[in-house]
């Protein structure tokens, strides 16, 4: 027979706001759980704001990248597919702020049209902003670059490198980056060859 499941937590009765609360489950008699104690949970239906076209600079909007800075505040940035360049949006110290845009532009070409993925990461405290761009079938070549934005993530004006077409690019998409044992790497999926490109970036 299946066992008697007896649901408990332990809470204080009193709390201050903005203050972490302990709750101790002491539910006895089952192994695999879910609990949600607030609103909203991740089972919920969503609610969704539209913010519109904020600084009316967004022009075929694809991929967007999220970071917060050592001072707690949030930001976003979007890559513009045509013509290719770099949003910012700054949220403050919270994302359910409405954002304040800065263009940063295609740092003189660097960033082409049809461009795509980004991702965005600190490294050795530093900040850095990848993206895969380029549609060889419409004139555009495949590519990764990289734009360096020093200590502040908020810098108007990070360095570009284009790093060519380095794994045999070919529309590339989406981008994934991530360290694992101090060695850096990506992914990314060419869109035009139904292929994979891994990119390892050292340490």
């Amino acid at each position: 027979p299946d066992p008697i499941v007896t649901v408990g937590f332990t809470i204080p009765d009193t709390v201050c706001v903005n203050t972490p609360v302990s709750i101790k489950n002491t539910t006895t008699g089952g192994t695999n759980f879910y609990w949600s104690f607030c609103d909203p949970n991740l089972n919920a239906v969503p609610e969704a704001t539209n913010m519109g076209n904020t600084g009316n600079l967004l022009s075929l909007p694809v991929f967007m990248d999220l970071a917060q800075d050592d001072n707690g505040n949030y930001y976003g940035f979007v890559v513009n597919n045509y013509p290719g360049k770099l949003i910012r949006l700054n949220f403050g110290n919270s994302f359910l702020n409405n954002p304040t845009t800065t263009d940063l532009g295609n740092f003189n070409g660097v960033i082409s049209n049809n461009a795509e993925g980004i991702q965005v990461v600190k490294d050795h405290d530093k900040w850095y902003a990848l993206i895969v761009e380029g549609y060889p079938a419409g004139g555009t070549p495949s590519k990764i670059i990289k734009l360096s934005f020093g200590a502040d993530i908020s810098n108007p004006s990070p360095a570009a490198k284009d790093w060519g077409n380095i794994g045999n690019l070919n529309y590339p998409i989406d981008l994934h980056v991530f360290q694992e044992n101090n060695e850096w790497y990506g992914f990314t999926v060419n869109a035009l060859n139904n292929t994979i490109t891994r990119f390892n970036f050292g340490t």
